[in-house]
């Protein structure tokens, strides 16, 4: 046997390993979303808890700040389809969509990166 045979055994099971199979997350996909949704939005309301909200109105202007920022996510869904829906007449479509697409992908890594490195130097 070759040595790029043998070191390529442990891909041999990668197949079996991609193969779609019964989960918690299959059976309920409702629970990562509400989990990261959990945690993001404790992460906004300790940001909301420094900034001081009023003592009485802290209930309306919580609720206020999430009906907000649903309705800015809706509109950005919204446009998104929008745009999908008239630029796939186009046959540069799908190369357009690749770039965004990247472009997507490359401001989330810097993001990770940038905020990886203020954890590291704190």
């Amino acid at each position: 046997m070759t040595a790029a045979l043998r070191n390529g055994a442990p891909f041999a099971d990668l197949p079996e390993a991609l193969r779609p199979r019964d989960s918690m997350t299959r059976r309920f996909p409702f629970v990562v979303p509400f989990v990261i949704g959990l945690i993001h939005g404790l992460g906004f309301a300790g940001a909301l808890a420094e900034v001081g909200l009023p003592v009485g109105y802290r209930a309306a202007a919580l609720l206020s700040f999430n009906l907000g920022v649903e309705a800015g996510q809706l509109f950005v869904i919204g446009c998104v389809w929008l745009i999908v829906k008239l630029g796939a007449r186009f046959a540069w479509a799908d190369r357009a969509r690749a770039m965004v697409l990247s472009v997507f992908g490359s401001v989330a890594a810097y993001w990770t990166i940038e905020r990886l490195w203020v954890l590291m130097t704190l």
